[in-house]
């Protein structure tokens, strides 16, 4: 099971570090090339807001387990990020974006299952 979860915890990694990265370094105009669908129409402040905290999720699903420095925090970024795809599920289904739903639905799953996962195994 801890070999299933690390390999969730690294592609959710990869995941919320390229949208972090987008939504903070790029253009707001220019998102919706990159994937980033859901960004059109909200302010570019909550935009810039929202890419550093997926950022930090990134950093947070992999480094404090990986390093055995304060464990838990894995466990805390995944139900973080759960939370930032609960709003973007919100944000997707307010804009009528309904295609964008399916993905945040998913990704909400994956983070939920990190965060019981990682709550619930033991830390050696």
């Amino acid at each position: 099971m801890d070999t299933v979860l690390w390999i969730i915890q690294s592609v959710l990694a990869f995941i919320f570090l390229h949208a972090g990265l987008c939504k903070t370094f790029y253009p707001t105009r220019e998102m919706h090339y990159l994937g980033q669908h859901g960004v059109v129409g909200v302010s570019t402040p909550l935009v810039r807001i929202a890419g550093v905290a997926e950022i930090f999720g990134a950093y947070g699903l992999v480094i404090p387990l990986w390093l055995n420095i304060v464990p838990i925090l894995t466990p805390i970024a995944a139900g973080c990020l759960a939370g930032v795809m609960v709003l973007a599920t919100i944000t997707n289904l307010t804009h009528k974006k309904y295609s964008q739903v399916a993905i945040n639905l998913v990704l909400l799953g994956l983070c939920l299952l990190i965060c019981i996962g990682r709550s619930i195994e033991p830390y050696y």
